[in-house]
């Protein structure tokens, strides 16, 4: 469990998912993002032999070219991920949490839409 704002935990997660395809984005490039966490829930159903653990992370983000207002693209991403176990400790939680957000910045960093507007000339 984390005692991170919840907006932290998410841009980190979409920072790390950039870097790991390649992204520049330690110094101030052509486009900037900007968003909102729309959801970030956490669910247990209990089964007769096995509890599942579902977490899901949504965000709504804007692709802007910097210095200007003129908006490149505009989505809602998400990441949702399910484990099914005989228990669940605190580090459950954690796991299903973190693999919620490492799909949240795959859904952002092979968003092909995503890819062509940003490819566009501006």
């Amino acid at each position: 469990m984390s005692t991170r704002p919840v907006t932290e935990l998410v841009a980190e997660a979409i920072r790390a998912g950039l870097q790991q395809n390649g992204q520049a984005i330690a110094t101030p490039g052509d486009i900037v993002i900007s968003g909102s966490v729309t959801r970030f829930w956490f669910d247990v159903k209990p089964n007769f032999w096995t509890i599942e653990f579902t977490g899901n992370v949504e965000c709504d983000l804007r692709f802007v070219k910097a210095g200007t207002t003129q908006e490149v693209y505009k989505s809602r991403y998400s990441g949702t991920y399910t484990k099914k176990t005989g228990g669940g400790l605190e580090a459950t939680w954690t796991e299903v949490m973190d693999a919620s957000l490492e799909k949240l910045a795959e859904d952002i960093v092979f968003d092909a839409n995503l890819i062509e507007a940003l490819n566009k000339p501006q």
